[in-house]
């Protein structure tokens, strides 16, 4: 690989920021659920029979697609309509600006109580267990407009994070392609047959060379799945992408580049100092592709002998998500994942304040199990206000 000038300590910091850890791709503040099958819970503080009504609650399901909430009304309503943020599990929290929608609203993290996490960022299980949907009312109703001046609009998080498919030396400022099993992934298409079937692929960035500020380009290598033999064909290898100026498509059945419009898998661009590959699904572009959540005891796609979500080896196939005012504090946005060692989801009761315009909002996500704490995941139960001063 060549390079004839160097990335900055400052430039190659934006860019590990806006690609994200290596570490969480399975545990992200996007919201993508781990591996297992949750069932309604009752042991999760609920509100007692006496609770206050004066303000204005909404309840929503998000399971399989999803729902679009407008706090002005209070209900849900469609994404080309007038909403202020979403969920959908699996996917996560959106806002209706930035790349997540065409509105306008931002949004940050007005109030979070107290003593949730301890000094090493751990959830602290008694200060969740202390939490009730009326102790966190005074909370909620002490939030105004100024309660926080930070307002952002949602941004790209990519599932494919740059520190999986290159590494940074930082006494050398020198970017270099990773040759582990990290930089490789199983990806679905991003469209079906008419019989409903997908087609899969190991995906790998194969090359990398790139002269600082001047070019860039790499290669994918891609060891297509044939479906009646039940295994992966050899690889095969891209030409040179060059995506020094522009945003590229890279279409995996051929192996070759097309436009935004076609049915491509897989996108890279400079954004800034970042290299984004993202996957044509949810935030990203308008097809179902993904990437496999790998099952298989060395979590490597290497290793995965059927692509398919229907058998052992993957558990589900990924998108990109937004990364969001709504993406904090807990480990999934608004929730904390497994604070009592369990496959459950604590709501965190933190209030977000949402800016339309001239008018704010806000919003506390009061449960994951609907109202009394019965429902599957993803029943949302959400308290809610117009903030007039």
């Amino acid at each position: 690989m060549k390079h004839t000038s160097t990335l900055s300590v400052v430039a190659l910091s934006a860019l590990l920021t806006a690609c994200g850890s290596s570490s969480d791709s399975t545990t992200d503040s996007a919201g993508t659920e781990s591996p297992v099958t949750e069932t309604p819970v009752t042991d999760i503080p609920k509100t007692d029979e006496s609770a206050s009504t004066e303000n204005s609650y909404a309840s929503f399901n998000a399971i399989s697609a999803p729902a679009y909430l407008n706090l002005e009304s209070g209900t849900t309503v469609t994404k080309d309509e007038n909403w202020h943020f979403s969920y959908q599990k699996y996917v996560g929290f959106t806002v209706n600006g930035g790349i997540s929608g065409s509105g306008s609203v931002s949004a940050c993290a007005a109030h979070t109580p107290d003593g949730l996490y301890d000094a090493d960022g751990k959830a602290v299980q008694a200060a969740f267990e202390a939490l009730t949907r009326d102790n966190t009312e005074a909370a909620f109703n002490a939030v105004t407009q100024t309660s926080c001046d930070n307002f952002i609009t949602d941004a790209i998080k990519t599932y494919i994070e740059f520190g999986d498919w290159a590494s940074y030396n930082p006494t050398t400022h020198a970017i270099t392609l990773n040759q582990g099993t990290e930089n490789g992934w199983i990806v679905q298409s991003a469209s079906a047959d008419g019989n409903g079937l997908y087609n899969y692929g190991r995906v790998k960035v194969s090359d990398l060379t790139y002269e600082s500020g001047v070019s860039y380009t790499l290669k994918f290598s891609v060891e297509q799945w044939d479906e009646n033999a039940q295994v992966f064909v050899a690889a095969t290898e891209s030409d040179a992408i060059d995506f020094t100026t522009e945003r590229q498509y890279w279409d995996m059945e051929t192996n070759a580049l097309v436009t935004s419009a076609d049915d491509w898998e897989l996108s890279i661009e400079r954004a800034g100092q970042a290299w984004n590959i993202q996957v044509n699904a949810a935030v990203s572009g308008n097809g179902t592709a993904g990437i496999g959540h790998v099952l298989v005891d060395s979590g490597s796609a290497f290793d995965v002998t059927n692509p398919k979500a229907s058998g052992d080896d993957i558990y589900k196939f990924y998108t990109d998500s937004a990364e969001t005012a709504l993406s904090a504090p807990g480990n999934y946005g608004a929730f904390q994942y497994g604070v009592a060692g369990g496959h459950n989801m604590w709501p965190t009761f933190t209030t977000y304040l949402f800016k339309d315009g001239d008018r704010f909002f806000k919003a506390q996500v009061v449960s994951n199990y609907g109202e009394d704490g019965t429902l599957a995941s993803g029943n949302l139960y959400v308290r809610y206000a117009e903030v007039t001063e």
